[in-house]
C-alpha cells in the first residue's frame, strides 16, 4: 500500500463507529435487477439494451423498486479527474427517469470496476472520483433513489482497505446527499457470511446487503462463465435444502437485530439452465423466507440470464413471477397447489400470500412483517385445547380450533408469541388476524402486544368479539417507547369465557413512526 493508500486508511478509518442506527425510510420491499445492460462493457454488448417501456409493466407486476447495476469504471477520461463521458452519464439519466416516472424506487450501483477489486491500491482514488461525480449529479433526485456504494468486493479489495474506501465513498457522498440512503456490502461478493465486514459508520441512513445465491451447484449450474459450465443436472427442493435456506436468513435476521440497520437482499436467483420446477420452488421458498424475516429482496434479473422476463417473445414467466408472489396484471397469487373447494367464494383462490398483500395495500404504507403469519407458527399457553384443522375458508386453508372454559383470569390461556423485531418509540404496529366464533360466547378479552416480561404493560390491545363467520380483525397502537428485539409478545387472551373458536393467519407489521393511523382499517 502507497503513502497515499496510508493516509486515506488513516482518515477513513476515524469514521468507524460501533453504534449504527436504524434507516427508517428504505421503501423496498420487492426489487428486481436490471442486469446484463449498463453493467456491460458498453451496453448492448451482453446483448440486452434497457427498453424504457419496460419499468411501467415491472410496476403493474406489483414491484415496487429496480436496481441499476453501472460499470461507471469503462466510462471515464483519464485522472486525476476521471471524468465520466457525458452521453453515458445522459443514458443512465434517460434510465433512472423512465424507472422513476414509473413510480419505482432506484437503485444505483458501481458494478463491475473489476480494476478496483485486482488492484485497490491503483484505482481507490478512481473510486472516489465516481462518487464524487455520480453523487452530485443525483443530489436532487427524489429520497427513494438510494446509492449502493460498491458491489461484490472481492480478490484483493477487502479488509481494512476497503472498509477505508467504502468510507471515503461515503464521506464524499454526505458532502451533497446528507440523508439519502445508501447501501452498503461486505467481503466475497457480498456473501451473508461476511456482513460482519461491512465498516460501522455513524450515519443513520444505511441499509446493509448480501446476496444469496446457495447452493452454488444448483443456482449456477452449467453457467459458462463459471466452473460449473460442464456440471451435471442438480435439483433442489428437499427437506434439507429448505432446512438449508431457512436457517441463513434465520443467520441475516440476527444480523439485522444485532446492528439495527435493514437487510436488503441485492441479489438471488437461479440460472435458466436449472431445472424448471425446482427454480419455481427455490424462488418461492426463498422468498417466503425473506419476508418471514422483514428481508427486502431483488432478484436477479429481469432479462437475459436469470430471465423473469422473455424480452423477444415480450412475455413474463408467469410461474416466477407467482414464486415472487406476484404477477404481470398486478394481481398476487402463488403457484398452483392442491386445494379444497371454497366454502367462501370471496376468499376462494386466496393463499397467506395473498392476504398479507391485500393487508398492505389497505394499509397507509407498508411496513415491516414482525412475526410468520402461518398459524402452524401461532404458539400458545395455558390450557387452551388446540387443534389444526382445515377450512377452505380463510386464506391459506388452515385454521386452529382453540378449546377453553371460563377461567379465574382471561390470560390464563392465550396465544402468545415473542417478537424478535425492535420496536422504536413512535412506531405504529398493527395486528390483523382471522377467526371466527364456532362456540360459546368468542370473546377475546384482549387481543394486541405487550410486554414480555411483568409488568406486561401493552403496547396496543383491544377486547375482540368474534362472530360466527370468518372476519379478519384490526388492531393498532403507536409506541411510547422504545422495545429491544425480545421485549415484546403478541398475545390473545382467549380463557375470557367457555368457547371455541377458530383462528387463521396472523400478521404483526410496523409501519415505522410516519404512518397514518387515521387510514388504518378497524376491526368490525
Amino acid at each position: 500500500m502507497n503513502k497515499v493508500s496510508h493516509l486515506l486508511l488513516a482518515t477513513a478509518m476515524t469514521a468507524l463507529l460501533s453504534s449504527p442506527a436504524l434507516a427508517d425510510t428504505f421503501e423496498t420491499k420487492r426489487c428486481v435487477n436490471m442486469g446484463n445492460a449498463l453493467d456491460a462493457p458498453n451496453e448492448g454488448d451482453w446483448g440486452h439494451t434497457i427498453d424504457l417501456s419496460n419499468f411501467a409493466k415491472i410496476k403493474a407486476a406489483g414491484f415496487d423498486t429496480v436496481r441499476i447495476p453501472v460499470r461507471w469504471s469503462a466510462h471515464t477520461g483519464p485522472g486525476p479527474k476521471y471524468t465520466i463521458n457525458p452521453r453515458f452519464a445522459a443514458r443512465v439519466d434517460q434510465v433512472l427517469d423512465a424507472a422513476s416516472a414509473a413510480g419505482l424506487n432506484v437503485i444505483v450501483n458501481v458494478h463491475h470496476f473489476e480494476e478496483l477489486n485486482t488492484d485497490p491500491d491503483q484505482h481507490y482514488v478512481k473510486f472516489l472520483m465516481i462518487w464524487h461525480q455520480v453523487s452530485r449529479r443525483y443530489a436532487s433526485r427524489p429520497s427513494n433513489v438510494y446509492f449502493e456504494i460498491v458491489n461484490e468486493p472481492n480478490g484483493n479489495f477487502g479488509g481494512n482497505q476497503m472498509r477505508a474506501v467504502m468510507t471515503g465513498a461515503v464521506q464524499e457522498i454526505r458532502r451533497t446527499n446528507p440523508t439519502r440512503i445508501l447501501i452498503l456490502g461486505g467481503e466475497e461478493w457480498n456473501s451473508l457470511n461476511t456482513l460482519h465486514t461491512i465498516p460501522k459508520i455513524d450515519d443513520p441512513n444505511q441499509v446493509y446487503t448480501f446476496h444469496y445465491y446457495n447452493p452454488f451447484d444448483f443456482t449456477h449450474q452449467k453457467a459458462e462463465w463459471t466452473h460449473l459450465k460442464n456440471s451435471g443436472t442438480v435439483r433442489w427442493g428437499s427437506r434439507s435444502d429448505r432446512a438449508k435456506l431457512n436457517a441463513e436468513m434465520d443467520k441475516a435476521a440476527r444480523f439485522a437485530r444485532e446492528s439495527g440497520k435493514p437487510i436488503f437482499v441485492g441479489e438471488f436467483g437461479a440460472y435458466e439452465e436449472a431445472p424448471h420446477k425446482d427454480t419455481i420452488e427455490y424462488y418461492e421458498a426463498a422468498r417466503r423466507a425473506m419476508e418471514e424475516r422483514g428481508l427486502s429482496w431483488c432478484a436477479w434479473n429481469f432479462t437475459a440470464t436469470f430471465p423473469l422476463y422473455d424480452s423477444d417473445r415480450r412475455k413474463w414467466d408467469v410461474k416466477k413471477l407467482a414464486a415472487l408472489g406476484l404477477s404481470p396484471n398486478g394481481v398476487t397469487y402463488s403457484p398452483a397447489k392442491k386445494r379444497v373447494a371454497s366454502q367462501a367464494p370471496k376468499l376462494k383462490s386466496q393463499s397467506v400470500d395473498d392476504a398479507y398483500n391485500a393487508l398492505r395495500s389497505r394499509l397507509p404504507q407498508d411496513g415491516i412483517l414482525m412475526t410468520r403469519p402461518y398459524v402452524r407458527d401461532i404458539g400458545f399457553y395455558g390450557d387452551a385445547k388446540v387443534t389444526p384443522v382445515s377450512d377452505a375458508g380463510v386464506p391459506g386453508g388452515d385454521a386452529i380450533d382453540i378449546k377453553v372454559s371460563q377461567s379465574q383470569y382471561p390470560w390464563d390461556s392465550a396465544a402468545n408469541a415473542q417478537l424478535s423485531t425492535p420496536i422504536k418509540r413512535g412506531d405504529v404496529i398493527v395486528m390483523s388476524f382471522y377467526a371466527k366464533a364456532l362456540r360459546g360466547e368468542g370473546k377475546i378479552n384482549m387481543a394486541g402486544v405487550q410486554l414480555n416480561r411483568e409488568p406486561y404493560d401493552n403496547v396496543l390491545a383491544k377486547p375482540v368479539s368474534l362472530s360466527g363467520d370468518w372476519t379478519q380483525y384490526y388492531i393498532s397502537g403507536r409506541a411510547k417507547q422504545d422495545y429491544a428485539a425480545g421485549d415484546t409478545a403478541y398475545t390473545l387472551h382467549l380463557s375470557g369465557a367457555t368457547q371455541t373458536i377458530r383462528l387463521g393467519p396472523l400478521f404483526i407489521l410496523n409501519l415505522g413512526s410516519k404512518a397514518d393511523m387515521s387510514k388504518i382499517p378497524t376491526y368490525p
